[in-house]
């Protein structure tokens, strides 16, 4: 076994009483077995640029430390111990004791981010659903070999949605196009029929774009059609406002 180190088994110095610290973890693989083994608190490394978090639910803090005995280990990157999955858990031991279960598993370095969003997509405190765009968002950039389906499985949304990041993505760096001249211009259609066509689609393809969406990801989706629909009342209001228009036109 390699060195073990305030920082996993990395190699590094220990730190005074770390050593101390690892003869505990092992007794505590003795007296209390199960699956994954125990290691110092402060051998976990946290890494900004693998969680997918960006704020910790306080309230499911306090809730898994009433259960910290009955919860699974949290997952680390074999050898270095940076923290893959169970960022709650994690903070729930803090201030309790100085020893955490983990399972450690092979990943490579390109590939934390995105086991890190693959763990935590399916259990635990759910992905908000600006996490989940961030992380696809990112996907897009740096795993370039992934499809909009693939990253859409990872993260947990339709793949509709991830192909609109990917557009959204794009657009600040496509060239603008050069003004055409005023002779040139189409005149943008200011009747309303193009919402006929929209009411049909939204109608027929509800169900079906809902039975797409992965279970764990439903908060997430019910959030953002919940704001969507306030959207929408604005919406009529704005429409409310075109008709009065059009009639005194009339």
């Amino acid at each position: 076994m390699a060195a073990r180190s305030e920082k996993g088994r990395d190699g590094m110095d220990a730190s005074e009483g770390i050593e101390a610290l690892w003869k505990t973890a092992a007794e505590l693989d003795l007296q209390m077995p199960g699956r994954g083994e125990w290691v110092p608190l402060r051998s976990i490394r946290l890494e900004d640029s693998v969680t997918p978090r960006s704020e910790i639910n306080e309230e499911m803090v306090q809730a898994y430390r009433e259960v910290l005995d009955d919860l699974p280990p949290i997952m680390v990157q074999r050898d270095t111990f940076v923290l893959i999955d169970g960022r709650h858990r994690l903070e729930a031991t803090i201030g309790v004791g100085d020893h955490v279960r983990i399972v450690e598993v092979d990943v490579p370095d390109i590939e934390l981010h995105t086991a890190a969003v693959k763990a935590n997509r399916g259990h635990g405190v759910p992905l908000t659903a600006k996490e989940r765009e961030r992380a696809g968002k990112r996907m897009i950039r740096e795993r370039v070999t992934l499809n909009d389906t693939e990253i859409a499985e990872i993260v947990g949304v339709a793949s509709s949605t991830v192909s609109r990041w990917r557009r959204e993505g794009m657009e600040p760096d496509e060239p603008k196009q050069k003004a055409e001249p005023a002779a040139k211009k189409v005149k943008v259609r200011a009747g309303l029929d193009w919402m006929d066509e929209a009411q049909a689609d939204l109608g027929e393809g509800a169900e079906a774009v809902a039975g797409e969406v992965d279970a764990s990801a439903l908060e997430g989706h019910l959030a953002q059609a919940r704001r969507f629909l306030e959207v929408v009342d604005d919406l009529g209001g704005w429409v409310a406002r075109y008709i009065v228009a059009l009639e005194a036109r009339s």
